[in-house]
């Protein structure tokens, strides 16, 4: 297993149940996550992807966060609703419906009224009682412990050279050591296409650099509705359990190239989102508290790529919403990894 991420975590976890042997190598700390699973928040929503294929697996996703809560004894969901707008938001009604997804349209003047948010008269607006907040960097760490307690060897501050592929082995080749594996999952990030690029794999993604504000809360007791527009920039906004609000443009930032260690905030991005929080929260936000950049792995379509080549097996589960599709995702690059493969079990 390549990446400790979020994706990284839940596939060793979900491959180590199945009873096979499972090493996890990790470039830098485990513990403080420094690609696209780095963070406090993340929203949970249904209502917010491609289709209704990912509809299902996103809710296959928070059946499987809340059976983690219980195994963990830890609360990582906090459900504050979520406001969807525009017509995308709008034509997911019945897919929700049918799927048995409480949802509702809205007008502006309830959305004010409810939840302090001031949206324009000529949006649709879907709302969401049942979507919320991930606490990610406890989530993370939730599943990077029940992955060790399922037999995952934890490696980290050990990077990857090269990956290369032989009958019966793949060898995967850190600065520290060789491992002769049946199969591995590259979940790498923003530097899964370099290092699958060195096995000879050419993966269709592009990284990006985003630029995540946060901001006080007026009240600070209050966990503040997430808003995710659809339009333009596709600015939106969550609360965070540690720093307020948190709001990013979903919007692709400008490409980066992934081993940079140094990366920018876009001001004039920052500046059209405090403007958008400035609109949209009124009663909710306070003052913009910090700025930071984050890596977006992007891939074409906003879909994911899980999928397998020989022995390698791919997990692009990005554009800035595989976190809480993770232990879904997870899942199934376990099957990719154990099925087509004569792996020994302990």
């Amino acid at each position: 297993m390549i990446g400790g991420g979020v994706v990284g975590a839940a596939s060793a976890r979900a491959v180590a149940r199945r009873g096979a042997r499972v090493a996890l190598v990790e470039r830098s700390s485990l513990s403080t996550a420094t690609g696209s699973s780095k963070g406090t928040a993340r929203v949970y929503a249904p209502a917010a992807y491609p289709d209704e294929s990912y509809l299902e697996m996103g809710l296959r996703a928070l059946e499987r966060w809340r059976a983690i809560e219980v195994e963990s004894g830890e609360q990582l969901l906090w459900p504050t609703g979520a406001l969807t707008v525009g017509d995308f938001a709008e034509r997911e009604l019945p897919a929700l419906r049918e799927a048995g997804v409480e949802a509702q349209p809205l007008s502006v003047a309830v959305v004010m009224k409810r939840f302090g948010v001031r949206i324009s008269d000529e949006w649709p607006l879907l709302y969401q009682p049942d979507a919320g907040v991930i606490a990610a960097d406890r989530a993370l760490a939730a599943l990077l412990r029940l992955a060790r307690e399922a037999g995952v060897e934890l490696h980290d501050d050990e990077p990857v050279r090269s990956i290369e592929e032989g009958d019966p082995w793949v060898e995967v080749v850190t600065t520290r050591r060789r491992f002769r594996c049946a199969a591995a999952i590259v979940a790498a990030g923003p530097w899964s296409g370099e290092l699958l690029a060195r096995a000879g794999i050419d993966l269709p993604l592009s990284v990006s650099c985003q630029s995540i504000s946060y901001f006080a809360l007026a009240d600070p007791s209050v966990k503040p509705i997430a808003v995710m527009e659809f339009d333009g920039d596709e600015p939106y906004a969550l609360w965070d359990p540690e720093r307020g609000l948190k709001a990013a443009l979903h919007a692709r930032g400008p490409t980066v190239n992934q081993a940079d260690s140094m990366l920018d905030t876009d001001p004039s991005a920052v500046e059209r989102l405090t403007d958008w929080v400035a609109e949209r929260y009124p009663r909710v936000a306070g003052h913009r508290t910090a700025v930071e950049p984050c890596f977006y792995t992007n891939a074409p379509g906003e879909r994911f790529i899980l999928e397998r080549r020989g022995r390698i097996v791919l997990a692009a589960a990005c554009n800035g919403q595989g976190f809480q599709f993770a232990p879904e995702t997870g899942e199934r690059l376990a099957e990719l990894a154990l099925e087509p493969a004569k792996v020994a079990t302990r």
